[in-house]
């Protein structure tokens, strides 16, 4: 293979070739793994899910079929899905007290990863593949099979949901001191 195929000649080779797909993998699998790890907040809960994508996306290459949307959204619908699947079967306890003090950043990222876990799946999905991923709004539009409308809009229903839980989040913690 040279390096002036195409994506989606190498996409077409990988539905006869398992070498090709590895290509694939090679191409992609920081960007899953990075969004993933964005998702769940544990590298290695994120590494698994990385790896259960690809060996789904593995499975049913033949059955991809070129929508116009880069190879790498079809990976995040199948990522998300992973996800939210994974997000599902956690119990939704709350995280007992540090005895330590954690930095700001990784406070605000646990607390906004827990408000994410408690959207919809619909709204779980469209708000970590708008923003945790260089994808435009037709791209997740496209890759979540969905009208570029229904993503502004559950966009937005996704970050009204998102502040509100927060801020009780926020408020629960503020009394529990």
């Amino acid at each position: 293979m040279t390096e002036t195929n195409s994506e989606s000649d190498l996409v077409a080779q990988a539905k006869r070739d398992p070498e090709a797909f590895g290509t694939l993998y090679r191409m992609h699998y920081t960007a899953i793994a990075t969004y993933l790890l964005r998702r769940v907040g544990e590298e290695s809960t994120a590494e698994d899910l990385a790896a259960e994508t690809f060996i789904a996306a593995f499975k049913a290459i033949r059955r991809y079929r070129d929508t116009g949307a880069p190879f790498r959204a079809w990976l995040y619908r199948i990522a998300s899905n992973k996800a939210n699947r994974w997000s599902r079967s956690q119990k939704r306890a709350i995280a007992p007290a540090r005895s330590e003090p954690a930095s700001r950043d990784a406070e605000s990222g646990a607390l906004l990863r827990q408000a994410i876990e408690t959207l919809p799946s619909d709204m779980r999905s469209v708000i970590t593949l708008g923003y945790w991923t260089p994808m435009t709004t037709a791209q997740v539009a496209q890759a979540l099979g969905v009208a570029e409308g229904t993503v502004k809009s559950r966009l937005a229903r996704a970050r009204l949901a998102l502040k509100n839980e927060i801020e009780r989040q926020e408020a629960r913690e503020g009394g529990a001191r």
